[in-house]
């Protein structure tokens, strides 16, 4: 057991990897300040990421700026990394359980800075309050942060990968709960809803923390966790999130659907009540006009505005009470003035509450009870304008009106119109009397009905009048006056709470029996999984070392061509490090020019379904080394399927000193070993050869016989190394003479030939090569000191290749038998056997 703290794998400064864990830290600070100057600059754009979902609050987007710090300072020097993640862990937890306790407590102890908040009213009673399952999350960032440095002991590493986990399953339970609205659900105040991107950040977080101590010492080393271990540890608690993230789902949809319904009912009401609402209004005003007109009421009225006496009166009274009698309760004659000329019944100028009604023809009054006043016009005979009054109860249309059976115990109707800053509504389902009510809820939204009172439709989720939390559907009955269906979510929701408390210790149960049949059951699979690992890890090792230990170069490629192994050998050979060759193509190793028959000669071998090479030995290609230099290299190619993938291991060997001997015994074999030229064997070779396309191309051959006249003299009396460099030079001066598609050669001793291919006039062209050979001869050759004299005798035979075909050893005989012709007639010239 180690006694020192491992911590999380340092990178060094100046490295130029960037790890997904790297990556997901600066998503993280990135969103923290985001948010946090979202709140300094006033941008409500930047806090909700989307209009409409609830924003986060500052505290949270800087906890996730110093989480996201925390994790990247895996690019600083371990002791300072290891300081930074312990204050900021501290940090974390000390804010965020702060925040916890204010929660539970429901006390403010500032560290919400709500002041910060005040500029944007976004419904939360707790402004700048994080959620409580937020304040958790961080709480377990923090206590991961500090453990992942310290881990001396198995419970550690235990704590470490358990709170991991716990910041992955507070997220996802937070994205599902986002959707679950726990605020609505329970009734509790607005901020304890996790924002849906702090949910996601949480996910984040937690993976990056994944990410982060899996690199780890004491997570790799295998001293606290064993793979087995791992597997057994890891797949249990992926399953216990899983199972308990999906059983949310299933009440997020369940939620779903009770909403989709009771805004359908809601609304329904709205839609069918208004119209309900204007055809009996209309029957009812048409009941006054019918009632008014058979009386004899608007005759009465009109004969009263003309006169004032006693008889009018009586007449207009008598009328008058023949409506009371049908159930009307009063009726006003009033003049264009506000004078009432004559009233009869109850009917009062001053109501509690009143709204216009279809062009303030009529209008609905509360006076104790619901009345419909209509305003009939009666003009005398003066032509001034006046109205009757008529008021009658509408007690059936209120019944109807705000019956709110269908929309549960904690529904309610009611009906507004506006009261200056205040809305003053009708007794409904919920009150006897008128009540005023603010445009705005407690968290500064506007209500249902105020949306309704400016000829609004919809349908709301928010706070009512009383701060409880509601769905509200709301429309217009007439201008300034609006309707409004509402039922509290508790109610709504009682049937989510109901399942929930009855499905999540189900939930719980079956998550953890799953959890704990799946740790027992992978405890053999993964002791075998391990134990074979242990195996094929061995072998690795020995295969490394064997690989390693190998003189040759093995590599292994994919059915692409990329590398996937490489060993030392084979890494000096191209002048590589093993690792910088890993992933690279292996066209990469060959000239450019040879690229492309690489890669056609792969598609070739790909389009054959089963394996092509199988051992095949001794290919010989090109190779070029980093430095760009090219050597020639010897390959043995063996075909695999593995896991059904076509793998390719090749064996190498730079043959470069093969090769290099092997030059060197041909140029033994082949040339002469004093003055580099052909020798007697390569000379009848490329005499035959050029013979042969003499015949094909109906040319012309000339072969000259080469013999120096005085070399013997100079060797017996400057001694042999003398007349060597003297045949040395004779030699560059004879191959500086004939072009470089003529063959020169040494026989022996002082004997040369000369083949000449390609002449245009056989005996023109020969004759006066010969002249410079012979001229090249003449000039004094400086030897050991001296200057010596020499001249040459030339024989030379010509075969012309429409002519009948001679052998080699026939036309050498013929071309040395005019050299000896040449010299017998004084030396120092050329003799040409005839055609």
């Amino acid at each position: 057991m180690p006694t020192q703290p491992t911590s999380i794998a340092f990178v060094p400064p100046g490295s130029l990897r960037v790890t997904t864990d790297l990556l997901l830290a600066f998503a993280l600070m990135l969103l923290g300040a985001m948010v946090v100057l979202g709140w300094l600059l006033h941008v409500p754009m930047m806090v909700e990421i989307k209009t409409g979902l609830v924003p986060m609050v500052f505290n949270t987007g800087l906890c996730f700026f110093l989480s996201g710090a925390a994790i990247a300072a895996v690019k600083l020097p371990p002791q300072m990394a290891r300081t930074a993640r312990g204050v900021i862990a501290l940090a974390l937890v000390l804010l965020c359980g702060a925040s916890l306790i204010e929660f539970m407590v429901d006390r403010s102890f500032g560290i919400d800075l709500a002041f910060l908040h005040e500029w944007y009213n976004y419904g939360n009673t707790r402004p700048g309050r994080m959620a409580p399952n937020t304040a958790l999350g961080f709480i377990a960032i923090g206590a991961v942060l500090w453990l992942s440095d310290r881990v001396t002991s198995h419970p550690r590493a235990i704590g470490v990968v358990l709170l991991t986990f716990a910041v992955l399953a507070i997220g996802l339970t937070g994205l599902v709960g986002y959707m679950l609205a726990p605020d609505l659900l329970f009734g509790w105040a607005r901020s304890a809803r996790m924002a849906l991107h702090t949910a996601s950040g949480m996910i984040v977080a937690g993976i990056a923390l994944w990410l982060a101590w899996s690199r780890s010492s004491w997570y790799l080393s295998r001293v606290y966790f064993r793979e087995d271990e791992k597997i057994r540890f890891l797949g249990a608690a992926i399953l216990g999130v899983v199972t308990l993230t999906v059983g949310l789902v299933g009440f997020v949809l369940l939620q779903n659907s009770l909403e989709y319904a009771l805004e359908n009912d809601l609304q329904t009401v709205v839609r069918n009540r208004g119209p309900w609402f204007h055809l009996a209004v209309e029957q009812l005003d048409r009941r006054v006009h019918t009632a008014v007109r058979l009386s004899g009421l608007d005759t009465a009225a009109r004969a009263r505005l003309d006169g004032d006496g006693v008889a009018l009166q009586q007449t207009f009274a008598q009328r008058a009470t023949r409506l009371l009698d049908d159930g009307f309760q009063g009726i006003a004659l009033r003049r264009s003035t506000g004078l009432i000329v004559q009233r009869i019944g109850t009917i009062n100028d001053t109501v509690p509450l009143r709204a216009a009604l279809d062009q303030d023809r009529t209008e609905l009054l509360w006076d104790g009870v619901m009345l419909l006043r209509s305003h009939l016009a009666v003009i005398g005979a003066d032509g001034v304008p006046a109205e009757l009054l008529i008021d009658q109860p509408v007690e059936q249309l209120e019944q109807t009106l705000f019956n709110a059976k269908r929309i549960g115990s904690t529904g309610e109707i009611g009906a507004c119109v506006g009261n200056g800053a205040t809305l003053l509504c009708f007794p409904g389902s919920a009150h006897r009397a008128p009540f005023p009510i603010p445009r705005k809820s407690s968290v500064g939204t506007p209500l249902a009905a105020e949306f309704a009172v400016r000829g609004e439709t919809g349908v709301i989720h928010s706070v009512d009048y009383r701060n409880v939390n509601v769905v509200a559907a709301y429309g217009p009955l007439a201008p300034g006056f609006g309707f409004v269906a509402k039922q509290d979510t508790v109610e709504l929701y009682a049937v989510i709470r109901h399942a929930l408390g009855i499905g999540t210790p189900i939930i719980l149960l079956i998550a953890g029996l799953g959890v704990a049949l799946l740790y027992s059951q992978l405890k053999p699979l993964a002791t075998g999984l391990w134990a074979s690992e242990l195996a094929a890890s061995e072998k690795e090792i020995q295969m490394r070392a064997i690989m390693d230990a190998a003189a040759d170069g093995i590599l292994t490629t994919d059915r692409h061509g990329t590398i996937q192994a490489i060993n030392p050998a084979a890494g000096r050979i191209f002048g590589y490090a093993p690792d910088d060759l890993k992933g690279r193509a292996i066209a990469q190793l060959m000239p450019p020019e040879r690229h492309f028959a690489h890669t056609r000669a792969m598609m070739r071998l790909l389009r054959q379904r089963t394996p092509r090479f199988d051992g095949v030995h001794g290919i010989e290609l090109i190779g070029q080394r980093r430095d760009g230099s090219r050597f020639p290299l010897e390959l043995t190619i063996k075909e695999v399927a593995l896991t059904g993938q076509r793998l390719f291991v090749g064996v190498l060997r730079d043959i470069s000193d093969r090769k290099d001997a092997e030059q060197r015994l041909t140029e033994q074999a082949q040339f002469d070993s004093l003055t580099g030229l052909p020798n007697r064997w390569l000379f009848m070779d490329r005499l035959s050869t050029a013979l042969l396309r003499a015949e094909r191309a109906g040319g012309a051959v000339a072969l000259m016989f080469l013999d120096l006249d005085g070399f013997k003299a100079v060797n017996d009396t400057l001694g042999h190394q003398a007349g060597d460099e003297l045949l040395i030079q004779v030699a560059r001066r004879l191959t500086a003479q004939v072009r470089k598609s003529d063959t020169v050669a040494r026989l022996a001793g002082d004997e040369f030939t000369v083949v000449l291919e390609k002449l245009n006039d056989a005996e023109r062209d020969t004759r006066a090569i010969a002249d410079k050979l012979i001229a090249a001869t003449q000039t004094e050759f400086l030897v050991a000191g001296q200057t010596v004299r020499v001249t040459a005798s030339i024989g030379i035979a010509i075969q012309h290749g429409n002519a009948a075909p001679v052998a080699v050893d026939a036309l050498l005989r013929t071309a040395d038998q005019q050299m000896y012709a040449a010299k017998h007639a004084g030396k120092n010239r050329y003799q040409i056997a005839a055609d």
